[in-house]
């Protein structure tokens, strides 16, 4: 939220390092543009640019569930406990001109009370950033079919404090798999007629972006199957 510059206070980010923020903005009328991130183009919204256009509609739904009447103040803060619920809020009638810092402070003061009224053992943006990070860049791989990627992030995923992105990570690393063994047995499935390319065209993909898998080790014994094959054919 704060990073984003919605409130651009030094205080306020520094003291925000310890919690999940979640900026959302209503409206779908916002498109998308293109950028170069860590050098490949990317699709980002126009409205926030560090995400897409779909990481911003599932941001503006979570704030909707919060603001049911119709008519709240602009910016409003709602604190919520682990679980979702709402803990508090704070509307944005301290907004006013000359008053940010003030309104910056009171929020610190709210995020303290969040804090302390949270039950259970608490740790760091720094420690979830550990297990939460390669899980996002995971998901983004898979989207992008860079399955190599994925299946690496996704397993540096699975390990770490946080259950729910355990499991998150699990469950799509079983999707890679599902993939992975498809690919296996149409590429088997064409090597029992002799289209051999066909089927190499699939152990190729596998033996290289899902190798880490058992589909693909299995791809990668199928290939040298192959290769050597075809090399007595040639002799």
């Amino acid at each position: 939220m704060v990073e984003s510059s919605i409130i651009p206070n030094d205080e306020l980010i520094e003291a925000s390092a310890g919690v999940v923020a979640v900026a959302s903005v209503a409206g779908r009328e916002h498109g998308s543009l293109e950028t170069v991130v860590n050098g490949r183009r990317v699709s980002r919204c126009k409205v926030y640019r560090n995400l897409t256009c779909d990481d911003h509609e599932r941001a503006s739904a979570v704030g909707l569930k919060f603001l049911t009447s119709g008519f709240f103040e602009i910016p409003t803060v709602i604190w919520c406990d682990p679980a979702g619920k709402e803990m508090f809020r704070r509307g944005g009638s301290d907004v006013r001109e000359g008053s940010l810092k003030v309104y910056c402070k009171q929020i610190i003061k709210d995020l303290h009370r969040a804090v302390e009224a949270t039950p259970g053992q608490q740790r760091s943006r720094a420690e979830y950033e550990v297990q939460g990070l390669p899980l996002e860049e995971g998901e983004a791989a898979m989207t992008e079919r860079r399955w190599k990627v994925a299946v690496d992030k996704l397993t540096q995923a699975k390990h770490g404090p946080f259950a729910t992105l355990t499991k998150a990570a699990e469950e799509k690393l079983d999707q890679i798999r599902r993939i992975g063994d498809r690919l296996l047995q149409e590429a088997q499935a064409y090597l029992e007629v002799s289209e051999e390319e066909n089927a190499r065209e699939r152990l190729q993909l596998l033996s290289g972006e899902f190798i880490a898998l058992d589909c693909g080790k299995k791809a990668a014994d199928l290939l040298k199957a192959l290769d050597e094959k075809q090399a007595k054919k040639k002799e």
